[in-house]
């Protein structure tokens, strides 16, 4: 949701600028964003994240998960029978 997002985009520019990521600092980037968020998520945000190392974190997640075969390799169209293996 809208909040949410708010909040993770908030932290990752602060981190990115080398500024502290706390409520504080987080609320004033929102509102400049133009975005209303509840008064708690800023704060469960920078709670949250106090004790990680969001670039370490921020690793972890880009070099996950390997990327998804293309659509056509995956399976044979509807209706249709599955291509020959090449012999």
């Amino acid at each position: 949701d809208e909040e949410t997002l708010a909040c993770t985009y908030a932290a990752l520019i602060l981190h990115d600028d080398g500024l502290p990521v706390d409520a504080d600092n987080m609320l004033k980037l929102i509102k400049a964003a133009g975005v209303e968020v509840e008064s708690f998520w800023p704060g469960m945000f920078a709670k949250a994240l106090a004790s990680a190392n969001i670039g370490e974190l921020c690793m972890k997640i880009s070099s996950g998960a390997p990327a998804p075969a293309a659509a056509g390799a995956a399976a044979p169209a509807a209706g249709g029978a599955a291509p020959a293996a090449a012999a």
